[in-house]
């Protein structure tokens, strides 16, 4: 009376799209509405990395709507292999569809098979990843280096001193905050380790 007769998948954008929506959609016709599996879903799309999560509601007495949230590009990891978009937490994007520019970020070895190996390059893409969306799109590339920790290097901009991949929210605030003062006009960095007091 109650089984799963009519699923409605959607946000799925990557290159892997229709295998998502056939996978949940074959999942989910072995449920019913009164009691849905989400594991059972999340196993079903666990080959494809772009799936963040899954939103799952019934809707009785037939019908199943899973609404796929995906990861985010963060910033485009370069190797010796190849770019490749990654979100903000290193998982790696395969055929996930990219509009614009990304940060680079450089990584050490080998890219890995679902998440970057290089810890590096996993801490450069969480500070790409954190930036709000005004900022976004003007950072180059983030790198790590000695005696700074990570750096964000802006288009137009000074760069972006971080330290350590921690308190990245408050941390881009603070660039946000300088980079409106006319006073840090022409700084040539900003130094964020100290998110209370930045240095420019």
């Amino acid at each position: 009376l109650v089984a799963v007769e009519e699923v409605k998948v959607s946000g799925s954008t990557s290159s892997h799209a229709e295998r998502v929506r056939m996978s949940l959609t074959s999942a989910a016709k072995g449920m019913t509405t009164l009691h849905v599996d989400h594991e059972r879903l999340e196993r079903a799309v666990d080959a494809y990395p772009s799936v963040r999560e899954l939103r799952v509601s019934p809707d009785f007495p037939h019908g199943l709507t899973v609404r796929v949230v995906e990861h985010v590009a963060a910033a485009m990891a370069v190797s010796d292999a190849g770019e490749v978009p990654v979100a903000r937490d290193g998982t790696i994007l395969r055929g996930m569809p990219v509009e614009g520019a990304l940060p680079t970020v450089e990584v050490d070895g080998a890219l890995g098979d679902e998440r970057l190996r290089d810890a590096d390059a996993r801490s450069a893409a969480a500070v790409a990843g954190a930036a709000p969306g005004v900022l976004s799109g003007r950072i180059k590339e983030v790198t790590k280096r000695a005696g700074q920790g990570l750096v964000a290097e802006l288009s137009d901009g000074p760069e972006l001193i971080f330290g350590a991949a921690t308190q990245l929210p408050a941390k881009w605030a603070a660039a946000a905050r300088v980079l409106a003062d006319p006073e840090a006009r022409g700084a040539s960095y900003i130094d964020l380790r100290i998110p209370s007091r930045p240095a420019a």
